[in-house]
């Protein structure tokens, strides 16, 4: 984890467009997501991650992710997160465990409900 960097937004920031490539992995510690889902529908959360999807599947952004000004966050390099999880197979299994948490509250923020 300390390839991550924290920044803070000094201005609206797009950190992840539909269907282009996702260079690094996200986790939005202060501020909220304003993410585009299917149908242009905007669903706006707190505390995620972003580019989560991209990072786990190796395929383009499954949405487009943008944060306010002065929100908070933390990249990784993805290709560097990777390799560090080879070297460190018990921190590559918290982090999936924190982003398949992550992916379920961002199903149940989309449609209110957690599905069956």
């Amino acid at each position: 984890l300390q390839l991550g960097r924290i920044v803070q937004s000094d201005g609206r920031s797009e950190l992840t467009r539909k269907g282009e490539p996702v260079e690094k992995l996200y986790f939005l510690t202060d501020g909220e997501a304003e993410i585009e889902v299917a149908g242009g529908q905007i669903i706006r959360l707190r505390d995620i991650f972003i580019g989560e999807i991209a990072f786990l599947t190796g395929q383009a952004a499954s949405a487009t992710v943008t944060i306010d000004k002065g929100s908070h966050y933390i990249s990784w390099p993805s290709a560097a997160l990777r390799a560090s999880f080879d070297r460190q197979p018990e921190l590559a299994r918290a982090m999936e465990q924190a982003m398949n948490r992550d992916m379920a509250k961002k199903v149940v923020g989309n449609s209110g409900r957690v599905p069956e």
